[in-house]
C-alpha cells in the first residue's frame, strides 16, 4: 500500500485519502458535500501516507483528524494501483485525534 519512493521532509506528515464534504451517518444517510460552504469549515479525517523523520507520534496507515485548513493542496501522483492525492499536513498542531482504524462516518475522496 505504501509507496517507498515518496517521502515526507523532516517533521513533516503527507496523508492520502482526505474525507470529502460528503458524509455519511451511522445509518448509512449520505449528508451532501459542505466544501466551500460556512458549515464545511470543520475538521477532517486522513489516513496518513507517509511521515519525515523526527516524527514519533503517528505513523503511516494511521488516520489523523485535523483542524481546518492545515493541509496543503492535493498534488496527484499516478502508480501501479492508482492515483494518490498526497497533501502535507502542518505538524504536530493541526492534529486534533488518532486513530488506528478508519473512523466509521467518513467518506474520503
Amino acid at each position: 500500500m505504501m509507496n517507498n519512493k515518496i517521502s515526507a521532509l523532516k517533521g513533516k506528515v503527507l496523508v492520502d485519502k482526505i474525507e470529502s464534504g460528503e458524509r455519511r451517518t451511522r445509518n448509512g444517510v449520505i449528508l451532501l458535500d459542505d466544501n466551500g460552504k460556512p458549515w464545511g469549515i470543520r475538521e477532517r479525517w486522513a489516513q496518513i501516507y507517509a511521515v519525515g523523520p523526527d516524527v514519533y507520534d503517528v505513523e503511516p496507515g494511521q488516520w489523523i483528524l485535523i483542524k481546518h485548513g492545515r493541509w496543503g493542496r492535493g498534488v496527484p501522483f499516478d502508480t501501479l494501483t492508482g492515483t494518490l492525492t498526497l497533501r502535507q499536513v502542518d505538524f504536530p498542531d493541526a492534529i486534533l485525534l488518532v486513530s488506528d482504524e478508519q473512523p466509521s462516518e467518513v467518506v474520503v475522496v
